[in-house]
């Protein structure tokens, strides 16, 4: 089965932001695993789906394979959005606090 090999529009400064941190980030985005991203930081690692922001919510929705990884990863995971969230999501892996994480803005309220 083929898939789409499309990056974001944000995918590279999201990966930035991520390196900026001192996080280690694994590009997968051309592997079909469905994610873009495995991002990791000391003994905690996160996948990382990224999807532009400033786009429309029905264009950011996940994809049947990206939906398929999503449910299938007993990890921690999220979607990305934004340089924000990309911040949040590496306080979070720092802090290690991450339990089950749908959306880089699920777990906000616990930062």
């Amino acid at each position: 089965m083929a898939y789409a090999r499309r990056r974001d529009e944000n995918h590279a400064e999201i990966k930035g932001v991520f390196e900026s941190l001192d996080c280690s980030v694994i590009d997968v985005a051309g592997a079909p695993c469905g994610f873009d991203l495995i991002v990791g930081y000391k003994t905690q690692a996160i996948a990382v789906e990224v999807k532009d922001g400033s786009k429309p919510p029905s264009a950011r929705k996940l994809t049947l394979n990206e939906n398929n990884a999503h449910n299938a990863w007993r990890g921690p995971k999220c979607v990305v959005k934004n340089n924000d969230e990309a911040v949040l999501v590496a306080k979070l892996l720092r802090a290690r606090h991450f339990s089950v994480v749908s959306d880089a803005i699920a777990d906000k309220a616990s930062a």
